[in-house]
């Protein structure tokens, strides 16, 4: 059988953007620092399509005290047709390529939306989703017979 990876269909599913503080800090000259943190999640919808949501979670925090300054979330949702891998190369899949397709539109909205604030922000990075899937690999917690063969060797 041969293998297919193929994104189908492509939905904005959330954009919020939360400035409730943007009036306590509209006079006085501070520095923003971002956190950064993303989701991942998959549905099965049939046996060859699957949805994959990709969140991109931005918290723009006053550098000088960490006060919350603005919260961005913007989320994108694909359906994929994924068929011909195995459990094993499906959940590097959906980690690996889903995230690598979906990133950059969640990456660009998250920028437009933060632009037309009067709060200074940056692009969110470039991010290698397949060197990260590596790393988790090195320190996922090792198996019950993986750490029976270590005791016996």
């Amino acid at each position: 059988m041969s293998k297919v990876f193929k994104l189908v269909n492509l939905n904005l599913t959330k954009q919020l953007f939360d400035g409730q503080n943007a009036n306590r800090y509209a006079f006085e000259p501070f520095t923003i620092k971002e956190g950064i943190n993303f989701r991942i999640q998959s549905n099965k919808i049939n046996e060859q399509l699957f949805e994959v949501s990709f969140g991109l979670m931005v918290d723009g925090l006053k550098e000088e005290d960490n006060s919350g300054v603005y919260k961005s979330e913007v989320e994108y949702t694909g359906v994929f047709h994924i068929e011909g891998f195995t459990v094993e190369e499906f959940d590097k899949i959906i980690k690996t390529n889903c995230a690598s397709v979906l990133y950059p539109y969640t990456r660009e909205r998250t920028t437009n939306v933060l632009a037309m604030t009067n709060f200074p922000s940056n692009i969110p990075p470039a991010i290698d989703f397949f060197s990260m899937y590596e790393t988790e690999l090195k320190n996922a917690p090792q198996t019950m017979e993986e750490e029976q063969q270590n005791d016996e060797e």
